[in-house]
């Protein structure tokens, strides 16, 4: 079943106390760079309502819990969010910047990356950039990819990984072109 690939290979969440830099390890690194190229295809693709794949299971979970449905009810839900918003907009430009993301562990462990991503796209006739963190974080063996760019998203990472609630992400900026 696709879901259960993507849920495989899936996507990230966030912070640590304390948070210490640290370098991946050569396998951390190759199998991040997969999923980023991964998630990267799939969002030039359009295929936005399979983007929930790569939310960590646990962040599903308490959302689903928050609106009183399933799981799998909250990805399906997501996904159809996602993907509407994806047919009211044109994608010019998606860039992951793995190069510049900075690794780190927090007080208990767990391994995330923070990673500068920027995107450009047409919404209502205007062009529009914005600058955000996409966040890696690795739970057992697998590594997931969450966008952050709101204060609210922020709030439930907290809320479901107290151990990451030190970290502190870049502002996120939008900008309109023209």
């Amino acid at each position: 079943m696709k879901s259960n690939i993507y849920s495989f290979i899936a996507a990230a969440v966030m912070m640590s106390s304390p948070v210490l830099a640290l370098d991946l390890s050569k396998e951390d690194q190759k199998i991040l760079g997969f999923i980023v190229d991964l998630y990267t295809d799939m969002v030039e693709a359009g295929s936005f309502g399979a983007l929930t794949s790569f939310i960590p299971h646990a962040v599903l979970d308490h959302m689903a819990a928050k609106e009183g449905i399933t799981t799998d009810e909250m990805r399906w839900k997501a996904g159809g969010e996602m993907s509407k918003i994806g047919r009211q907009i044109t994608l010019e430009n998606f860039t992951i910047d793995l190069d510049s993301a900075t690794a780190g562990q927090s007080g208990t462990g767990r391994l995330y990356t923070m990673i500068p991503t920027s995107t450009t796209i047409v919404a209502n006739g205007a062009r529009i950039r914005t600058q955000n963190t996409t966040l890696g974080i690795k739970e057992g063996e697998l590594w997931f990819l969450m966008r952050i760019d709101s204060a609210e998203q922020i709030m439930v990472l907290k809320e479901v990984y107290p151990d990451l609630s030190d970290l502190v992400f870049p502002a996120s900026s939008r900008k309109v072109l023209n």
